[in-house]
């Protein structure tokens, strides 16, 4: 089936605005006030992301455009203080979210656990 946004496999996303999601976990990574404190949530937030963007593109020059601009703008952030003493960790969780998103590899990866410490 084929929608506007891009191809749907099942269904059309459906989106529930009244929907409340609790997180009982401190998010430290998007705490944006304080000190960076690598999480390996970050990964996953990335790669679903960007696996959601490729999937329900109605451009592919207007993702890709994103894509660059999002990953420059990361680029310049590392060279500031927010990631100081994490820069290696962050490209690699960014990269390796790309390379499994461009795979649409999804579910857990061995790298990125929930309670794992970098």
């Amino acid at each position: 089936m084929s929608t506007r946004y891009g191809r749907a496999k099942l269904s059309r996303p459906v989106n529930v605005s009244a929907a409340k999601l609790i997180h009982k976990t401190a998010l430290p990574s998007l705490d944006f006030k304080s000190k960076f404190v690598p999480d390996w949530r970050l990964y996953y937030g990335q790669r679903n992301r960007l696996i959601t963007i490729k999937r329900w593109r109605a451009n592919s020059l207007v993702s890709l455009g994103w894509l660059l601009g999002f990953y420059a703008r990361l680029a310049i952030k590392l060279c500031g203080p927010f990631y100081r003493g994490y820069r290696k960790m962050v490209i690699r969780v960014y990269l390796e979210a790309l390379r499994d998103a461009s795979r649409e590899r999804e579910g857990l990866n061995p790298n990125f656990m929930p309670g794992q410490k970098f």
